[in-house]
């Protein structure tokens, strides 16, 4: 019975140093699955909350709104990658072509009605009225000035072609259309590269402005414009 016991002591004491073994090659990869667990969980909980949190300035950003950017909802800001269209190409003899994509509206080219009806669906709302709770949270002290003093509320150029247009379009439009553009191109400050392409009609380098670009969602502006100009968030043009 004695010998019986030892044996089986002998055969215990010979599993633990195994088992002690097993346990210490599973604690690296259990660690690993752990910390791989605990990184993803990181990562996403990182990714839930708006990057402008973690800002180091208060101006806000571009996929979540600037500070500057008041009365916008929340779904405006809608990123997505477009490449641009209407770039120069060549032909064999060295002729310049316009590369226009068939599925967009015409905007440039010579004055037609055409062109203009394009502009005017375009812009036709960019002036839309707001409320005067509105405009106080606007610009706070002095925000009666932007009242329309003749037709009541508050509101938010054609000079290439003057013998196309009537003379009353020009006056000092293009002068401060263009140095609105010109601002607002440099504001967005837009960083993506647009290369130089070797062009062989012409055996020359030539810009390739076709490139994809991160943009917001135009459409989604254009809507709410609508949507404040004559639609459901329109606001009535009243005297007080």
């Amino acid at each position: 019975m004695a010998s019986h016991r030892l044996e089986g002591d002998q055969r215990k004491a010979q599993r633990e140093p195994a088992r002690s073994t097993f346990l210490v090659a599973l604690m690296p990869l259990f660690s690993l699955v752990l910390g791989l667990y605990f990184g993803y969980t990181a990562s996403q909980i990182y990714r839930s909350i708006p990057s402008r949190n973690f800002s180091t300035h208060d101006f806000g950003t571009l996929e979540h709104g600037f500070v500057t950017e008041k009365m916008l909802p929340p779904n405006l800001y809608e990123i997505e990658q477009r490449r641009f269209t209407g770039g120069i190409r060549f032909l064999s003899d060295g002729s310049k072509s316009l590369m226009l994509d068939a599925g967009e509206p015409v905007y440039v080219g010579d004055p037609s009605p055409e062109i203009d009806r394009a502009w005017d669906e375009l812009v036709e709302a960019r002036y839309w009225s707001i409320s005067r709770d509105e405009a106080k949270m606007l610009w706070g002290v002095g925000f009666e000035r932007y009242r329309d003093h003749l037709k009541g509320g508050y509101t938010g150029g054609k000079n290439l072609s003057p013998d196309y247009y009537p003379a009353h379009h020009v006056l000092f439009g293009g002068t401060e259309h263009n140095k609105q553009i010109r601002q607002r191109i440099q504001c967005s400050a837009d960083g993506t590269i647009t290369p130089l392409r070797y062009q062989p009609a012409i055996d020359q380098m030539y810009v390739d402005s076709d490139q994809v670009h991160t943009c917001r969602k135009f459409q989604n502006l254009w809507s709410f414009t609508r949507e404040r100009y004559n639609g459901s968030l329109a606001v009535p043009r009243i005297q007080w």
